[in-house]
């Protein structure tokens, strides 16, 4: 058993594992002090049976009995013996294996000290980020290795592996395919409507009609008290500020950042003149899980101190800009990306951010297991895909009037978009 197996048997095992584990701990510190000590023992042991056999009998029948004792009370039995009992066993016989550590040392401590030298005195066998998905896969109950992990288990293990291999620009929303307001749109009776069908929480607000120049955030709900008589602009309501990330931020550090409740949602942006392509091809991510393997966890804070001079808010706007804006993520895509999977909500007309893939609501279902589809099925959890929090004449009248003129699509005549592609029925 080697130490990182016993450090898990310290850490998860049973009462008596993790005293057996403690005892074990320190005979095999030293490694290389501990092979030698029981190579020099087993080879003194085997050259002196021979020899010792040899005066009690013949030498053809030393010969015999010599490998006969060895092969049995040497290797077979010991070796069946600690393959069931081996923990026990090693606890049991430590004190022992300390004695010849000690007897042998004048032998044993300068070869072991030549491997450190050679070898390296660290052989820790800790796996490698493919190599835990692999035994993850295989832990699965679907390997037919007797493995109890459920599929989204698996998904989801394997999904905390890969999120720091990842940037944040792959699972972006495209700035051409986002739902936003200009800081001139009024908050007539139109323009709330639109907002409600749209269905998000939170609407980014770009200047005036440069669709590139986000300032901020609104929240929807705080709306609700909005009068639409009054015909409010949106530059007059609060804007929240919204940070601002290089594209190529790696995910977990997007996730920190969601978690301090600061924004649930970011605006990513590129340097002036850099081509996307490039960036997708993270070398600037490699660098740093090059970095992260030198530092370790105490090169966390430098790291971060890294994109710390990529953040700013979206008041800085008014400066003359060094990067353009590319595009929108949220704490869900994060998650999204963590479990490998797409979150739909309610109001969702899409799976995907690129707005490729309608939702088919029977189809999300269909992939339930067969004990929640039955709940599905006799309407203990009825989900509501695509409907919206609003009466049917409301809709149908929205959707089925002009919409040409609307100041709110900010598009050519004749294009839809994304808050526009609802399904009355």
């Amino acid at each position: 058993m080697d130490s990182v197996e016993l450090e898990v048997l310290k850490r998860t095992g049973t009462e008596e594992e993790k005293r057996y584990a403690a005892i074990i701990m320190p005979v095999i510190k030293n490694q290389h002090l501990l092979l030698v000590t029981l190579l020099l023992c087993n080879a003194g042991a085997t050259e002196a049976l021979p020899l010792f056999l040899d005066r009690l009998a013949d030498p053809f029948t030393a010969v015999i009995l010599s490998v006969t004792v060895v092969l049995s009370f040497g290797e077979v039995i010991p070796q069946a013996i600690c393959s069931r009992y081996g923990l026990m066993v090693g606890a049991y016989s430590a004190w022992f294996v300390r004695l010849l550590m000690l007897l042998t040392l004048p032998l044993s401590w300068p070869i072991a000290k030549l491997l450190d030298l050679l070898l390296g005195s660290d052989h820790s066998a800790l796996f490698r980020r493919g190599q835990l998905k692999a035994l993850v896969d295989v832990h699965g109950s679907t390997a037919g290795f007797g493995g109890t992990l459920t599929q989204e288990e698996t998904l989801i293990i394997k999904g905390a592996l890969d999120l720091t291999q990842k940037t944040a620009m792959k699972s972006m929303t495209p700035l051409d395919k986002l739902f936003m307001l200009s800081t001139e749109d009024r908050l007539d009776e139109r323009t709330l409507h639109t907002i409600l069908l749209s269905g998000h929480s939170r609407i980014p607000v770009f200047r005036q009609s440069n669709r590139l120049d986000i300032v901020g955030v609104i929240l929807a709900k705080e709306l609700v008290l909005i009068d639409p008589s009054d015909n409010k602009v949106v530059r007059d309501l609060n804007i929240r500020e919204l940070p601002r990330l290089s594209a190529d931020t790696p995910m977990y550090d997007m996730l920190t950042l969601f978690e301090t409740g600061k924004s649930h949602m970011a605006l990513l942006v590129r340097p002036k003149g850099k081509d996307l392509r490039a960036m997708r091809r993270n070398t600037t991510l490699a660098s740093q899980r090059a970095a992260y393997k030198r530092l370790g966890s105490a090169g966390t804070a430098s790291l971060s101190a890294y994109h710390a001079g990529l953040m700013g808010t979206t008041t800085s706007l008014g400066e003359e800009a060094k990067e353009e804006a590319i595009g929108i993520i949220t704490i869900e895509d994060v998650i999204e990306e963590l479990l490998q999977d797409e979150i739909v909500d309610e109001t969702d007309m899409f799976i995907d951010n690129l707005q490729t893939s309608r939702v088919n609501a029977s189809k999300l279902t269909g992939t339930l297991p067969p004990r929640l589809r039955a709940m599905v099925d006799k309407g203990a959890f009825t989900p509501r895909i695509g409907r919206l929090g609003m009466n049917q004449k409301l809709r149908t009248n929205w959707i089925c009037g002009p919409f040409e003129d609307h100041e709110l699509l900010h598009e050519e005549k004749g294009s839809v978009t994304p808050a526009t592609e609802i399904n009355p029925a």
